[in-house]
């Protein structure tokens, strides 16, 4: 009887090691309830008003698969479904493990830590008004030593002073416009058609520009109310540098405003590029849903 034993007792033992060994460590390999772990149970019941008892078979377990489907399609959640006969259902949500809560909070520390360094759009907006040494200073507190930052605030302010420079050199020559039409109509020159005219003007050469200009004050020699022809070299000269005016005017305007190359295209796209400084909770968690191995989520 004593040696039947022997061989029972031993395998007993193995199983029971076999059995450790597969649930070590227990806090991994085990999961407990709600009823040990805690948590929360919900159970519903499903308003069959107006339905045919054909439509109520198996409503519970159609109803859970559509919801699964619904709020946890990965079954990530670690949601537990449960039908109660044709009508009602139970949803068990166990609380997280102590281990999942310190990650969780790693997590949390790790994300905010990083859209920490997030840099505001409008303080880089104001330390771009600054005066260049205050602007460069800003800049490095901002780029933190990284290249490609460098290289995205340095783009910014080359395209904002550029575009700077020459809407002062508009408005500087838009001016002097101004006040050569006074001496226009001073002149008792046809103001209005100068204006209409300017434009062509602008695109002659020299001897075409004289030719075309004497050829037009020519026409204006009987001006109404005036005692003397129009028709002199000071007024040549006004209208020649009222022209080649106009048309460093224009040429600034086109600089500004020539679509894709203009300056005006060049420092919103290099505002646009201020997107890439920083990141948002939404970017982070849409590349963390990738596979760890894809190269798209490095």
């Amino acid at each position: 009887m004593g040696k039947n034993l022997v061989p029972k007792i031993v395998l007993i033992i193995i199983l029971v090691v076999v059995a450790a060994w597969t649930l070590y460590p227990p806090n991994k390999t085990l999961k407990t309830g709600i009823d040990l772990a805690g948590g929360t149970s919900l159970i519903y019941e499903i308003d069959t008003h107006g339905l045919e008892a054909s439509e109520k078979k198996d409503l519970s377990q159609k109803m859970i698969t559509v919801l699964r489907r619904r709020i946890d399609p990965a079954n990530i959640q670690n949601l537990v479904w449960r039908p109660q006969g044709g009508t009602r259902f139970e949803i068990q949500m166990p609380l997280a493990s102590e281990e999942t809560h310190e990650k969780r909070q790693n997590f949390e520390e790790a994300l905010t830590e990083l859209l920490a360094k997030n840099i505001n759009p409008a303080i880089i907006m104001r330390s771009l008004l600054k005066p260049p040494e205050e602007r460069t200073e800003d800049f490095n507190d901002f780029t933190t030593g990284s290249s490609d930052r460098q290289k995205i605030l340095a783009d910014l302010a080359t395209a904002y002073d550029e575009l700077n420079d020459l809407q002062n050199k508009r408005n500087e020559l838009f001016s002097k416009l101004q006040m050569t039409e006074d001496e226009i109509s001073a002149a008792e020159l046809d103001l209005e058609q100068i204006k209409l005219n300017v434009s062509d003007w602008s695109r002659l050469d020299e001897q075409q520009l004289t030719e075309s200009l004497k050829d037009f004050l020519g026409s204006d020699k009987e001006t109404p109310n005036a005692e003397k022809s129009v028709w002199e070299p000071d007024n040549l000269d006004l209208l020649t540098g009222y022209v080649n005016m106009y048309a460093q005017w224009a040429e600034v305007v086109e600089q500004l405003t020539e679509p894709e190359t203009g300056k005006n295209d060049q420092y919103k796209d290099a505002k646009k590029t201020l997107d890439k400084l920083n990141l948002t909770e939404d970017q982070v968690n849409f590349c963390l849903e990738m596979s760890p191995k894809s190269l798209k989520r490095s």
